[in-house]
């Protein structure tokens, strides 16, 4: 009996032990939460102190797996294959959940930056950025047409200034200007657009063809961009080739010209004429295989082109292409010859 009682004690004192075993794992969440949070941060500034990167890959790849009640394992999201002495890891001791709980503390692969790098590719990549750093300071994005006068402001002043700047701008009269922008909108061949009107539009236009300026002439002239002075040129040049059958037609032969009929001068000598045929050499630019046939006699490239107009200055047949070497008369032959062409001839029984 006395043994059993002895047995009974140590079986009481061994569940006593048991007991203060288990008591820690019975410590409360706040405490242990509170430890955790504490060894993480001190790992976690252990590793910014060694300069190294948390992979973001490893860390999502982590809270999916936990979340799905995955086990993980530190160094399993490792990414670049380089040796585990290089790799760092910091451990997190917190739970999270697929709700998105954020409140854990999850285990996170961080990478140095030295793993893919060493001490000569790092000079080149911040030798590299260096350089960037300086042409981005270098060249700084301001307007370059700062111009106080823009484009639309001069067309303005100058077609309501003195009548002698428009002709002297647009080789015509103030008038006349303001009449082929009216035709150009009232035919629906030209209209205003977003940021550049009609009346601006054939003022590049004319200063092109009239002064010879260049793209860059027009650009500062107008504070337009080269490819807005290139696209209108090309939008209006198509637009007056439209009115040439309209404008461009034969005279009438039963009709005396009132220059002829008012100059005695004009009468004793050109009793029955109609107009006059000239030929005129247009410079033009030409392919270099082509250049030799297309070259006149003062030794630069040309068109050969014959026109026919009134007394009163009005063009009646024009006839264009020939090249810079070809005769006058053969030019003319070869209208007169050609019925496509429909030269303008007098009617039969007309003198």
């Amino acid at each position: 009996m006395p043994s059993k009682r002895k047995s009974g004690a140590g079986a009481a004192s061994a569940s006593a032990q048991r007991g203060k075993a288990k008591k820690p794992k019975e410590a409360p969440a706040e405490a242990q939460e509170q430890q955790l949070n504490s060894e993480f941060s001190e790992r976690l500034s252990d590793a910014s102190s060694n300069n190294v990167v948390p992979s973001n890959r490893a860390c999502a790849g982590d809270r999916r797996r936990r979340g799905a009640g995955v086990p993980v394992r530190r160094g399993s999201d490792h990414q670049g294959g380089s040796s585990p002495e290089m790799a760092k890891t910091v451990s997190g001791f917190g739970q999270g959940n697929m709700e998105g709980d954020e409140s854990g503390v999850y285990n996170c692969r961080v990478t140095p930056v030295e793993q893919d790098f060493d001490d000569f590719h790092l000079d080149i990549l911040i030798a590299w950025l260096c350089i960037v750093m300086l042409d981005m300071s270098m060249h700084t994005r301001e307007p370059i047409r700062d111009n106080v006068l823009s484009g639309p402001e001069w067309v303005r002043e100058v077609l309501y200034g003195h009548p002698r700047r428009v002709y002297e701008a647009f080789r015509m009269e103030r008038h006349v200007f303001l009449n082929l922008c009216d035709l150009m909108k009232a035919r629906g061949w030209l209209k205003d657009s977003r940021y550049i009107r009609v009346d601006e539009q054939i003022g590049i236009f004319l200063s092109m063809i009239c002064h010879k300026n260049s793209n860059r002439d027009l650009c500062e002239r107008f504070q337009r961009s080269g490819q807005t002075i290139s696209k209108y040129f090309t939008i209006v040049l198509k637009a007056v080739v439209k009115p040439a059958k309209e404008v461009i037609v034969p005279p009438s032969f039963d009709v005396v010209p009132k220059e002829i009929l008012m100059d005695p001068n004009h009468t004793r000598y050109f009793k029955g004429c109609i107009g006059a045929i000239d030929g005129t050499h247009v410079p033009t630019s030409v392919p270099v295989s082509k250049q030799i046939p297309f070259t006149s006699k003062k030794g630069i490239t040309t068109q050969n082109v014959m026109c026919v107009c009134s007394f009163d200055m009005t063009f009646s047949f024009v006839y264009a292409g020939w090249e810079g070497c070809a005769n006058d008369r053969r030019v003319l032959s070869t209208a007169l010859e050609t019925p496509r062409l429909k030269f303008p001839r007098p009617p039969l029984g007309v003198d």
